[in-house]
Formats: structure tokens, sequence, C-alpha cells
């Protein structure tokens, strides 16, 4: 049964259309993503969103990358306490405390993880955020949330010269943002988007 609008009217709202949703951009970036920095992922996903994911909710410009930089725009979930509990340790950080995250579609949307007080997951999550063990994505972060030595040079090199931490698919373990080790960022990865 349909709901009505907090505000009483008649206007017919699915509260579906209010979860954070994620997803996996279709397209792979080498470690040189876009731009550079966040500044760079963060429109890969907003053009991701506006061509391959129209049907979630939301402006294109709503979809961060989950990457984490050292260099301006600095984006981070820890900056020194491994699995933080304080969101004081997050800067420009793109989960949010105590949040629902889903992947999916409106109409059948599969929780992946609930984030804790510091807006970051303490595994083992609900679901894989891809169903792909052979799909990567881009991090820099490592196992426990604190930002990577390894980011590709805060997301501005795409050569053998450079390495980089990525998370991988059909897992529900820490190895969804961090796979164990790193490769050299010439390899083509994709991004995990997320709502904002």
């Amino acid at each position: 049964m349909p709901l009505l609008n907090a505000n009483n009217t008649n206007n017919v709202s699915d509260p579906n259309l209010e979860l954070k949703y994620i997803f996996v951009a279709v397209t792979g970036t080498t470690g040189q993503i876009g731009a550079g920095t966040v500044t760079g992922a963060d429109t890969i996903c907003t053009n991701e969103k506006n061509t391959n994911f129209t049907s979630l909710p939301g402006n294109g410009t709503d979809y961060k990358a989950l990457i984490a930089s050292t260099l301006a725009p600095i984006r981070r979930a820890c900056n020194a306490t491994p699995n933080c509990t304080n969101s004081a340790e997050n800067v420009n950080w793109v989960l949010l405390p105590n949040q629902d995250y889903y992947k999916g579609t409106v109409t059948s949307p599969v929780k992946v993880f609930t984030t804790n007080s510091a807006g970051i997951v303490v595994f083992p999550s609900l679901s894989s955020i891809d169903s792909n063990a052979a799909t990567t994505w881009w991090t820099g972060i490592e196992d426990n949330w604190i930002s990577s030595p390894d980011h590709c040079a805060n997301w501005t090199d795409g050569t053998v010269i450079s390495n980089g931490q990525f998370g991988s698919g059909n897992t529900i373990s820490n190895a969804s943002i961090a796979s164990g080790f790193t490769l050299d960022c010439s390899i083509s990865r994709k991004l995990v988007c997320v709502r904002q």
C-alpha cells in the first residue's frame, strides 16, 4: 500500500525513494581517475548515475565515490584509529553514521550494510557490494578503514609507477574495501558510488 507524504497531502510517496543506494560503476578507469583526486572520481559517479543508473533515486551529483585521498579535497573515514567509532575522524566522508545502504533497484532494494557511529562498516556486511568476484574497484582504503598509502598518487597516476588499494566483489569481508594487496595503477578498475 502506498504511503502518504509526511505533509499529509494526497501525493503518493514510495519510501524506497528515500533509501541510500550504492552501485558499482559500469565503466572502469586507471588510477588516474578523471581529472584526478576525489573530484574526478565523484564526476565519474555523477556521469554513471545519469547514464547507467537512471532508475535509482536522486540526481547524479547526489552520488560520490567510496575512495580515500590525502590530497585536497581530502577524503577519509578513519584518521589514526583502526575501525574508528567516532565520526570526528571523518573528513569529507561519503558514508553517514548509523545509516543503512542498499544495492539493487527501487522496487527490489537489498540491504548491503549498516554503518556504525563513525560511518564505517563493521564487517562482515549483510550482502556483497557486487556478486561478481572478478569485479574490483579502487578504494585507497586499508582493511581497517584508515587511508592507504597506495592511492595512485591521490588518483592522478594511471601508470605502473604507482600502486593502488582496491576492493573486490562477492565478499562480505573487509576484502570489499582492501583485497589484501595492491596492484599497479595502469589496471582498469571500477568505482563504488554512494548516494549522499
